[in-house]
């Protein structure tokens, strides 16, 4: 038992430090540092099997994970703490990518249009560059926010002024709480280039007609203004947990309660948008017979999104209230299983 106990604290600690680095050299870190602790061991104990005592005596001698982490991480300039900083440089690559995407497309859209003029590129660039400063606001006020708001990694600052005990390492996580890296990625990116277009660009949503490719606009910007500011706060929510959730590797009660919210308030604003006016706008088709129909079938297909992102939500929600009970109920009984 002992034993057992005394490899998995090698185990968490090793999972402790590559958390917080970059996937692409996480897992030679690993087996180069499970390597050291197991060289440390075996000068320690003279071939002898390790005790408890000599495990943690060798972890406490390599330090807390994320000094551990600090000194593999090559880049110290960091302007995040050292858990949030890849993750940081990535959001803010994507963000950027998004709005200078958004951007040329509205730019494209327009001069298909109106055609432009050598100006008119001088503008882009201004754009651009603006709309890129306010995206790298934006995410490192989210991050900072985040960062200093998580009570674990309060926790953890604080342990680093204090005397550090390998005892005190998370548990790895199990099959309830695990975090899949790749689709928090993806959930990441369209929540960044989603937020970037119903914020910045709206326009964007329409389609050309007639022979000459006039772009019809089909979003209603007064009542999507109305809306924007109840979209924007769920947006928040989601930015802040996937922040979470691929910074830590795992579900906490934090995340698991931000996510919920995140659903249900997802899940009532699509029935308070039902009996709202509808967001779609044919005001601007020339033909009367078009723009009935598309006024009638827009409404239904905007109508039943909304039913869909209703059901949607709250089948979420309900998946992660049952989630987070199993992963509650595994953590009370290891804490009996200790006593």
């Amino acid at each position: 038992m002992k034993g057992g106990l005394s490899m998995d604290l090698i185990e968490r600690y090793i999972y402790s430090v590559g958390r917080l680095l970059p996937g692409k050299n996480r897992r030679d870190i690993e087996n180069e540092l499970r390597s050291l602790i197991m060289d440390a061991l075996d000068e320690r104990t003279q071939g002898e099997t390790p005790t408890e005592d000599d495990i943690i005596a060798v972890l406490k001698e390599l330090g807390e994970p994320s000094r551990i982490a600090r000194n593999y991480l090559q880049d110290g300039g960091y302007i995040i703490g050292p858990r949030f900083y890849s993750l940081y440089m990535l959001v803010i690559k994507i963000a950027l990518a998004a709005t200078a995407f958004g951007l040329c497309v509205a730019f494209a859209v327009e001069a298909i249009g109106n055609g432009v003029v050598p100006l008119d590129f001088l503008k882009l660039a201004g754009q651009i560059f603006l709309a890129m400063f306010s995206c790298v606001g934006v995410v490192t006020v989210t991050f900072a926010l985040t960062e200093r708001l998580n009570p674990n990694i309060q926790e953890e600052l604080t342990n680093e002024t204090q005397s550090w005990n390998p005892k005190d390492l998370p548990g790895i996580p199990d099959n309830h709480e695990k975090v899949k890296a790749s689709e928090q990625t993806l959930a990441l990116i369209f929540t960044v280039a989603f937020f970037v277009l119903i914020n910045f660009f709206p326009q964007l949503f329409g389609f050309f007609i007639g022979e000459k490719g006039r772009f019809i606009t089909l979003i209603d910007l007064i009542v999507l203004k109305d809306y924007l500011p109840f979209i924007n706060v769920l947006f928040g929510l989601s930015l802040v947990g996937t922040i979470l959730l691929l910074a830590e590797g795992r579900y906490r009660g934090l995340t698991f309660a931000l996510e919920i919210i995140g659903s249900l308030g997802a899940m009532i604003l699509a029935i308070f948008m039902l009996s709202g006016p509808v967001m779609v706008d044919v005001s601007l088709i020339d033909s009367p017979e078009l723009k009935a129909t598309l006024s009638k079938v827009l409404g239904w297909v905007y109508r039943g999104i909304l039913v869909m992102a209703a059901l949607a939500s709250a089948t979420e929600a309900v998946r992660l209230g049952n989630r987070w009970l199993k992963s509650s109920g595994r953590n009370v009984d290891i804490f009996q299983k200790h006593l």
